[in-house]
């Protein structure tokens, strides 16, 4: 299942799957996060590239970032962390035991997330992991029992 507030992005994500043979594997909901799913539904991984970038931060973006992708797919919030409190607060309910969550955060902000997903108590083996430059964009989760 994929998620998205954009009917644009879920056309876009759709076209991928089709043009990788995955058009049959994988349901596409419109609505934010977790809104689209069932009660009770769950998932053996969640991944989420959401947007990350503070408000403020809009000015010091490369023009071909800031004046080409929609706002609501850069920026959350003041901190830029917004999106990211959601998925944390609501994956534990939508993941399954041993289920694995994996998020792309901004440079900077692994530390902080990755203390906000322990600190909910459903998660074990909390990892900062770095992209192909060494820096830490990633925080990987794995749910405990449920």
């Amino acid at each position: 299942v994929a998620t998205d507030v954009s009917p644009e992005a879920l056309s876009v994500a759709a076209d991928n799957a089709e043009r990788y043979d995955l058009g049959g594997h994988v349901e596409f909901r419109e609505g934010s996060l977790f809104e689209p799913l069932e009660e009770g539904e769950r998932f053996d991984v969640i991944v989420s590239n959401p947007p990350y970038i503070a408000e403020g931060e809009k000015g010091e973006l490369q023009p071909e970032v800031r004046d080409w992708e929609p706002p609501e797919a850069l920026f959350a919030g003041e901190d830029g962390l917004d999106v990211i409190r959601q998925l944390v607060a609501g994956a534990p309910k939508h993941l399954l035991s041993g289920g694995l969550l994996a998020l792309e955060c901004g440079l900077g902000q692994a530390e902080g997330i990755a203390a906000d997903v322990q600190a909910t108590g459903a998660f074990g083996a909390v990892r900062i992991r770095a992209d192909l430059t060494g820096r830490p964009r990633f925080v990987t989760a794995e749910r405990g029992a449920v």
